[in-house]
């Protein structure tokens, strides 16, 4: 919402229609600022919102109660984004924790596309897998099935988060509310260990 000035007074809702959108001005609670030469002061708020899902009667009826509608292709792309930055932070994940035979590491955690198996059931029973660093390890049954719970546990952690910025998304009254609750989606998804 912004404060306009006109040369006259403004009308409560301007709607120009452009295919199936439209495009709406509101201007509320105009106030006549000066007389010569004549000069008015609204409450402005412009926004696109398609003709199919807006109230045009509830909208001239109470212009004020829209000055910070947020249009809901607004709150779609940031709902895009935010499976956009899931499925980011999915393509390095889940990160694998194998056997590791470098000096001082027991483990090493790996995204899972990078490590591939290049021998089952040899020395001793055990799988072998080779990593993207060409190092080769070996997992047994109960690390993959560690790792299968681990999997489950994060992706459930993500899919919780995610409703949870969708929600916020929906119930913001500003863009600068869809954008704290984008920040703090972010916020969970690096505080995830890689």
């Amino acid at each position: 919402m912004t404060t306009t000035r006109y040369t006259q007074q403004p009308p409560p809702v301007l709607i120009q229609q452009h295919g199936d959108y439209v495009h709406i001005t509101v201007a509320a609670n105009a106030t006549q600022t000066g007389t010569e030469p004549e000069e008015w002061e609204a409450d402005t708020h412009e926004f696109w919102e398609q003709k199919a899902g807006l109230d045009i009667a509830d909208l001239q009826a109470h212009p004020e109660a829209y000055l910070h509608h947020i249009p809901r292709t607004t709150r779609q792309k940031a709902r895009d984004k935010a499976q956009a930055m899931l499925d980011t932070h999915r393509a390095g994940c889940p990160l694998v924790p194998v056997p590791s035979y470098r000096e001082g590491a027991a483990v090493c955690n790996r995204p899972a596309d990078q490590v591939k198996l290049v021998a089952g059931l040899a020395m001793g029973g055990l799988p072998y897998y080779e990593l993207a660093s060409g190092e080769v390890v070996c997992v047994s049954e109960a690390d993959i099935k560690a790792i299968a719970v681990d999997v489950t546990a994060a992706e459930t952690r993500w899919q919780q988060a995610k409703q949870a910025c969708w929600a916020a998304i929906e119930a913001a009254g500003s863009e600068t509310d869809i954008n704290a609750a984008l920040t703090a989606f972010a916020g969970v998804l690096n505080g995830e260990s890689r």
